[in-house]
């Protein structure tokens, strides 16, 4: 179910994009760091102290982008980003 499946191209196929159809990469965790990658660049910039991260999750039915934080989350975390919710948690901090 997360892994990637081929859509059918209904082009003319005069520019031979239906030449086996295209490979839909919208339920690749790695699609989704595009969205996670820019709204964690915009919590740095609200609160450059805070020390966090963004990573995407599947929650069992959807993508979700999740913001683990070791102390106080970022200030300004959107509830949903570029359509996908956004999850805030607290990490345990790494033993030293």
């Amino acid at each position: 179910m997360n892994g990637p499946s081929f859509v059918g191209s209904l082009s003319s196929g005069v520019d031979g994009s239906s030449e086996g159809g295209r490979l839909s990469s919208s339920r690749l965790a790695s699609t989704l760091m595009i969205y996670a990658l820019p709204l964690a660049s915009k919590l740095r910039r609200g609160g450059p102290g805070a020390k966090f991260e963004v990573s995407p999750r599947w929650n069992g039915w959807r993508w979700e982008l999740v913001v683990s934080c070791t102390g106080a989350p970022p200030p300004g975390v959107p509830e949903l980003w570029c359509g996908h919710r956004v999850v805030v948690e607290r990490s345990k901090a790494p033993d030293a």
